[in-house]
């Protein structure tokens, strides 16, 4: 789960993870900004070899864009309250 919104009396327990909050009216509002770091890492290597392998990245341009769009829009975000 990247994005958690809670109650203000909502505690997050069981988790290793970097979560940074913001409260907005009765909630609070939680990013995994370990996710989002791993997701930057990933984004930035490919680039990378797009950049270093120049026309030999051609073929891969249709996976290397599936798995971008997961990159993206693969938010898994939890509710609870």
């Amino acid at each position: 789960m990247d994005i958690l919104i809670l109650f203000l009396n909502t505690f997050v327990s069981g988790c290793s993870c970097s979560i940074e909050t913001i409260t907005l009216g009765d909630k609070r509002i939680g990013i995994k900004t370990s996710v989002l770091e791993e997701k930057a890492t990933a984004c930035n290597m490919l680039c990378c070899y797009a950049d270093e392998l120049k026309e030999g990245f051609f073929p891969w341009i249709d996976q290397v864009d599936f798995v971008l769009y997961l990159l993206a829009f693969s938010s898994q975000g939890h509710f609870i309250g």
